[in-house]
């Protein structure tokens, strides 16, 4: 029988078969033709069997083909439900744990942030279509691998898309690292994970372009102010840094580090004296001593205790109210700069006597706003509540992350302050130097 009689006789009831079982039974009858027209119905000569073979190893070919086929497709389809964008993406919180105020600085510090994010989700309760936000304790000791970690589990498993961060030491230890998942992120186009940190120091911690935002009182102007103004308006000639640390042994918290640095660089551009020996990295537990090492080394050097000579304190917590109660008590007479810090309650010295002589900086509103009032006043409690109420805002609006860094940067709307938006997504927020009726207040 012809192949073609043969393939007329594969329809039942006269329907036609499928096209590739038609294809396949036209190959099939070929070879059999082959193989048994010339020369029998059973017997198979050498020379067909190459071409049995060849049937065989195609047939093997295409099965095998598909199998791997199908199995990818799988892989794909699981790849594309896992890695599909949350319906309800979130804003995490990471803050240093307010439970455990009691235990140091680092602590404290995440009390009055979460008193200022705490009062942002207040004026936000009615709003429309904002973004859940949960609170991510931090510790102390953990690593930036272990905080990011904890990122990329909250981004799998609860559509965390915005992080909002605050402690220097915290964003600029992890800050590298962020960037590297962020840009991994944008290459598999999956959505953009953002960090949005509220800190002082880490020079060129802001960074867009690898999802890095900032909005903080930065070093380079808080310490650089004071520095001035200690220099100029005050005549000092001569100035001791205090700093804070976390390790008594160890200068390693990046905020007093960088505050000092920016600090001793502008003092001595104008001038001014700042050496090595009158900088000291202290706690509130060693800030006793080293104010004392620092009058016993003046005495040294027979210099007089006037008011020729200044002090700068960079820190927050206890470690600067304790470290202005020990100057004060110690019998030191000249004019104390402080890093904003100050103008929380828990940083300021009960002692008044010496508030004509201690200065710190507020953020300078712009020419149409009333000047800052109340709790506002306290710069840690104020940015806190000012970052968080920004990311709700914007969020509330649009929900793509992807588009949020440009909005970020655009700041429309946002008057409150005297401020310039840089292209990198840091913030330069413009500083006064305010006396103890500013920066003393009653919440």
């Amino acid at each position: 029988m012809e192949p073609a009689q043969q393939d007329s006789q594969n329809s039942e009831n006269g329907q036609p078969q499928p096209f590739w079982l038609r294809c396949w039974t036209r190959l099939k009858n070929h070879f059999d033709f082959t193989l048994k027209g010339s020369v029998g119905p059973t017997e198979v000569t050498p020379k067909t069997k190459p071409a049995k073979l060849f049937l065989i190893a195609v047939t093997g070919v295409v099965v095998i083909g598909s199998v791997i086929f199908f199995f990818t497709q799988i892989h794909n389809i699981y790849n594309y439900f896992k890695k599909a964008p949350p319906r309800d993406p979130t804003i995490e919180v990471f803050l240093p744990n307010p439970t455990r105020e009691s235990e140091g600085a680092f602590y404290q510090d995440g009390a009055v942030q979460k008193r200022g994010f705490d009062t942002a989700m207040m004026a936000a309760e009615d709003w429309p279509n904002k973004l859940n936000v949960d609170f991510q304790p931090m510790s102390l000791e953990e690593s930036p691998e272990m905080l990011l970690q904890r990122m990329k589990n909250l981004y799998e498993t609860n559509g965390a898309t915005f992080f909002v961060m605050t402690m220097s030491t915290k964003v600029g230890g992890i800050l590298r690292h962020f960037e590297s998942w962020h840009n991994e992120c944008v290459r598999e186009r999956r959505r953009e994970p953002v960090l949005i940190a509220t800190a002082a120091s880490a020079p060129n911690l802001a960074d867009a372009a690898n999802g890095v935002l900032r909005w903080y009182v930065r070093s380079e102007e808080e310490s650089s102010t004071l520095a001035e103004y200690l220099r100029w308006k005050l005549s000092v000639t001569r100035a001791a840094v205090f700093y804070i640390t976390r390790n008594p042994n160890l200068a390693n918290d990046d905020y007093g580090t960088r505050g000092m640095e920016v600090f001793r660089d502008r003092f001595s551009s104008l001038g001014g004296v700042c050496d090595e020996q009158f900088r000291f990295y202290v706690t509130a537990a060693t800030a006793k001593t080293a104010v004392g090492s620092f009058l016993a080394r003046y005495k040294g050097n027979n210099h007089q205790d006037t008011e020729d000579r200044g002090v700068f304190i960079v820190g927050y917590g206890d470690m600067v109210r304790v470290t202005i109660d020990e100057l004060l008590a110690q019998g030191f007479k000249g004019p104390i700069v402080c890093a904003s810090t100050l103008t929380e309650l828990n940083c300021q010295p009960k002692d008044t006597s010496a508030d004509n002589r201690i200065f710190t900086v507020l953020p300078r509103t712009s020419a149409s706003q009333a000047q800052l009032q109340g709790d506002d006043k306290n710069v840690v409690f104020f940015f806190a509540k000012k970052v968080l109420l920004r990311v709700l805002e914007l969020t509330a609006k649009d929900r793509n992350s992807g588009t949020f860094i440009e909005r970020w940067k655009s700041f429309s709307g946002e008057t409150q302050l005297d401020q310039e938006c840089l292209a990198n997504g840091d913030i330069i927020v413009r500083l006064d130097v305010v006396v103890a009726e500013q920066w003393r207040y009653q919440p």
